[in-house]
């Protein structure tokens, strides 16, 4: 029988429907579902308040028999609400996302004002926000406004780039733009201007600054030790212009994290796996399992994998239980963890017996 764990990052509330029953529960459950053709999955956030709220989401999935085999398949229409995990052994994680709409609407509001010149003549600028993020000019008795699209709060500077003189917007949006995400994610929108008020480049990170009349980027990548991606922009009247084909990764804006547990232990582990971080790999494991095995043996133990996660289950005695995904399949591994080192792993064995949290 097929088992669905709904893997939602705020409480929520599950409806299962078919043709046959209808189950309910919550993202803590674990659904047993016994029914074939198509199935609606209907998750709703439970928020009582807060600046963002999460509407509710569904997908549809179908189950299918093939070889007396059951499976269990995302309908493709739904793709963006969701991503479902194939676990093997008859188990799917399905991880929602959702859209947030701001609980309470911002006022009108005057952010900023500025100086600017525009095809030789001089421009006053301002900044506000009404529903939106927009930009007011007034020059030569005349006036335009332009949509700047999704932020609050923002600033105005203009940048000299030797050639020409850009506006320079920056913002913070937080799911105006109506993405479908697991939680809020609060975001920087560095928006680059030309003399004729087009908009020309744009740059989102979580943290941007300005050195030396270059843009710099820091994004966080959410791993257990806190990497993040570091980006250098040049900017230009034609936009912004990466400085390198690849970020550099590393600790920029504070000091690498320690994992507080074994399953942080064994992610942050593939966490570095993943980046390349050979040395940050190896100083996770301790030195009995070093002196067995080398940083390739392990790479091609794990081999490729798009991501790493806490699996939606455990096993009996307590070991730490960790896996890969791509593709939207998964597979798992239990590490044996000591001290804050990894001693041994091994894949998960069909035979061993877990249980659902």
């Amino acid at each position: 029988m097929i088992k669905l764990h709904i893997s939602a990052q705020m409480p929520c509330a599950v409806g299962i429907f078919s043709d046959a029953s209808c189950l309910f529960g919550t993202d803590k459950s674990v659904f047993e579902l016994d029914a074939d053709g198509s199935i609606l999955v209907k998750i709703s956030p439970i928020v009582c308040a807060g600046e963002y709220v999460p509407a509710e989401t569904g997908v549809r999935l179908d189950i299918k028999i093939e070889n007396g085999i059951k499976t269990l398949l995302l309908d493709s229409t739904y793709r963006d609400n969701a991503e479902l995990i194939d676990w093997g052994f008859d188990l799917y994680e399905l991880e929602p996302r959702f859209l947030f709409y701001r609980s309470r609407p911002l006022p009108p509001q005057t952010l900023d004002e500025a100086e600017f010149v525009s095809n030789g003549n001089r421009c006053e600028l301002t900044l506000f926000t009404d529903n939106g993020l927009l930009l007011e000019t007034r020059s030569c008795g005349a006036e335009r406004t332009y949509s700047l699209g999704a932020g609050q709060g923002g600033t105005l500077r203009t940048l000299d780039t030797g050639k020409a003189v850009i506006l320079i917007v920056e913002c913070e949006t937080v799911c105006e733009d109506k993405t479908m995400l697991p939680r809020p994610e609060k975001m920087k929108r560095v928006l680059i201007i030309n003399e004729n008020f087009e908009t020309v480049g744009e740059i989102r990170s979580s943290n941007c600054r300005f050195e030396d009349g270059y843009l710099i980027s820091i994004e966080p990548l959410g791993t257990v030790l806190g990497h993040e991606a570091r980006r250098m922009y040049e900017l230009t009247e034609n936009g912004a212009a990466e400085l390198s084909d690849e970020a550099e990764v590393g600790f920029f804006s504070h000091e690498k994290t320690t994992p507080k547990d074994g399953v942080e232990t064994a992610v942050a582990f593939l966490e570095c796996l993943l980046l390349g971080r050979e040395d940050e790999c190896l100083s996770l494991i301790s030195q009995g399992l070093a002196n067995r095995t080398d940083y390739d043996t392990i790479c091609e133990f794990f081999g490729d994998f798009d991501r790493c996660k806490k699996t939606p289950f455990c096993s009996q005695n307590g070991a730490v239980t960790v896996g890969t995904v791509s593709d939207e399949t998964a597979r798992a591994y239990v590490f044996d963890v000591e001290n804050g080192l990894i001693r041994d792993v091994s894949e998960y064995a069909p035979e061993a017996q877990f249980q659902s949290e």
